[in-house]
C-alpha cells in the first residue's frame, strides 16, 4: 500500500496555490497594462519618472494564496509525522494526536520534547529529522543541505504567523531596471532609481536631473523605452539581491518534497 498519500496530495495542494500566485503576479506587473510618464519639475532641472496604470489594478488575494500555501507545506510535513506514528504504533490514531507535528527548531531544547525524538521513532530517524533542524544549519555538509535547513525555518515562520493572520506584507518592489533614452536637445546630467511598490501605488522609478532644456522650445521632447523586474516580497523573505522570491520558494518546495520522499523511502 503506498504511504504518505495525505502528504502528497497536501503538497499538490500547495503547488496549486503556487500557480495561483504566479497566474496573479503576472497580471499584476504587466507592463502592457501601464504607459511610461516623465513629469519635470517648473524649470526643468528636475523630473520624475513613472509606470502610470491604463486601468485601475485588479482585485488580488495574493496573501490570502500565500497563506494557503504555506499552510498545505506545513500540513504535509506534519502528516507525515501523523502516519509514521501510526504506522509505528500500529494504532488509528496515534497516541499523540492532538500534537503531533514534524518539529522544526530553533534550538535542541524544543526539539528533546518533540514526539518524534523518543520511541518507538526509530533512533536512525531521529538522527536524520535531527539533522534538519535550524539549529543544525552550521553542521550541514554542502550549501545545499543548508539551503534546505534555511527554507524549512521560513517556512515554519511563515506558517506560524499565518494561523494568526499576522503573515508579512505582500509588496512589488523594483528590483531591476533598464532605460534607454532617445537623442533629446539638453543634458541628463544623473538618473537615480527610486523604491517603489506597484501593489501600493508607488509608481515613480526613476529621479532625473536635467540641465539645459527650454520648457518653451518647440522640440524639447524626453523620449524613453524601459523595463523592469518587479518581486514578489514578504517581511520573512528578505530580498538582497533579484531573484530571492523565486529562489526562496523554490527551496521551500524543495525542502519539503525532500523530506516527504525520505519518510517514502524509510517506510517502504
Amino acid at each position: 500500500m503506498k504511504l504518505f498519500i495525505d502528504s502528497r496530495k497536501r503538497f499538490e495542494r500547495a503547488v496549486f496555490h503556487a500557480e495561483a500566485i504566479k497566474t496573479v503576479w503576472e497580471t499584476l506587473v504587466d507592463l502592457k497594462a501601464y504607459k511610461t510618464v516623465i513629469e519635470p519639475n517648473s524649470d526643468w532641472t528636475e523630473a520624475v519618472v513613472r509606470y502610470q496604470r491604463t486601468s485601475p489594478i485588479p482585485e488580488h488575494n495574493l496573501a490570502l494564496q500565500f497563506g494557503e500555501m504555506f499552510y498545505q507545506l506545513r500540513s504535509a510535513l506534519d502528516n507525515l509525522v501523523y502516519e509514521a506514528s501510526m504506522i509505528l504504533e500500529k494504532t488509528n490514531p496515534p497516541s499523540n494526536e492532538n500534537s503531533v507535528e514534524f518539529p522544526i527548531c530553533s534550538d535542541p531544547a524544543k526539539f528533546s520534547k518533540n514526539s518524534v525524538n523518543r520511541p518507538p521513532f526509530p533512533q536512525k530517524l531521529r538522527d536524520w529529522i535531527e539533522s534538519v533542524q535550524p539549529y543544525n544549519v552550521s553542521k550541514c555538509a554542502t550549501t545545499e543541505e543548508k539551503i534546505r535547513v534555511y527554507a524549512l525555518r521560513v517556512l515554519h515562520d511563515c506558517a506560524r504567523k499565518d494561523r494568526h493572520r499576522r503573515l508579512h506584507v505582500v509588496a512589488a518592489p523594483l528590483t531591476e531596471v533598464g532605460w534607454s533614452f532617445f537623442p533629446i536637445p539638453g543634458r541628463i546630467l544623473s538618473i537615480t532609481p527610486l523604491n517603489m511598490n506597484l501593489l501600493e501605488g508607488d509608481d515613480e522609478f526613476l529621479r532625473l536631473r536635467l540641465e539645459g532644456f527650454d520648457p518653451k522650445g518647440s522640440n524639447e521632447k524626453i523620449e524613453l523605452n524601459s523595463d523592469a523586474l518587479f518581486e514578489i516580497s514578504i517581511d520573512e523573505i528578505p530580498l538582497v539581491i533579484p531573484g530571492d522570491s523565486q529562489r526562496a520558494m523554490g527551496a521551500i518546495f524543495d525542502s519539503v518534497n525532500h523530506v516527504i520522499v525520505y519518510f517514502e523511502d524509510w517506510f517502504k
